[in-house]
């Protein structure tokens, strides 16, 4: 989806984008030094391929376009191998810890600018019925 402001498309992770992280979805025994990230600010860094321990990001493995294309298919397959290497967003907070795009929900900030902060903690809540009502 393109908006008019931009040249590149909403999901193009090609470039680091200023977020705000709408809900911090980890468990408390996940979290980094800074501890639940809901309600902060960031930078998506871009995609990069998932280590198996999510909280160590390798940040020399950011994903090709073939390695994006390719885990999103595997994920719309439903296949589980672990062969397939998962892209994901990848998200450094502003007080220094990171995030998977997958741990939580995120928006960009230019996208948030007309909603007022307080009711950014409902967004999240809002997306799991529409998705609740469209799996149904």
């Amino acid at each position: 989806m393109f908006d008019k402001k931009h040249e590149h498309s909403k999901d193009d992770y090609s470039e680091p984008f200023r977020v705000v992280i709408l809900e911090d979805c980890r468990l408390s025994e996940d979290y980094g030094p800074n501890g639940n990230l809901t309600g902060q600010r960031g930078t998506c860094l871009g995609e990069y391929i998932m280590p198996e321990d999510p909280k160590g990001p390798d940040l020399s493995k950011k994903a090709t376009q073939e390695q994006q294309a390719a885990s999103i298919e595997a994920l719309l397959d439903g296949d589980e191998s672990d062969e397939i290497e998962l892209a994901n967003p990848l998200i450094l907070s502003d007080s220094g810890d990171y995030i998977w795009g997958l741990h939580c929900y995120f928006s960009r900030e230019e996208d948030l600018k007309d909603v007022p902060e307080g009711l950014w903690s409902k967004i999240p809540e809002r997306v799991r019925e529409l998705l609740r009502g469209h799996l149904n």
